[in-house]
């Protein structure tokens, strides 16, 4: 694995058209540099027994590449929605009916919570 490099925020602008095509380069560019990550996972877990410290160490190294895999999607998905925020109609707010008197209906979510006993 790569050792640890300072990540810097690239800032650019793109064709509103283009941006698509941007996303799924970023998105082949993380697949292309997944490629030796299932391996250099399964060579971690048979360092399990062998040498836990080893494997510790590996694991951990692991993660980063995995935390850098998640900002890489992340960023991916909010130049997407960007993307979805600009292009599609906004939805029109419905106008209240009638003489006033009562106040417009407000849509809500429900919410569940679970609690674990």
């Amino acid at each position: 694995m790569a050792e640890e490099t300072q990540r810097v925020s690239i800032r650019y602008s793109v064709d509103l058209a283009e941006v698509p095509t941007r996303v799924k380069i970023m998105l082949v560019e993380l697949a292309q540099a997944c490629g030796g990550l299932s391996k250099s996972i399964r060579e971690t877990g048979n360092m399990a027994e062998e040498d836990p410290h080893t494997c510790n160490q590996r694991m951990t190294k692991l993660i980063s590449v995995l935390e850098k895999m998640i900002v890489r999607v992340e960023d991916c998905l909010e130049i997407s929605n960007g993307f979805l925020q600009l292009t599609e109609e906004p939805e029109e707010e419905p106008q209240p009916s009638g003489s006033g008197d009562s106040p417009p209906v407000t849509p809500y979510k429900q919410v569940t919570t679970l609690v674990r006993k």
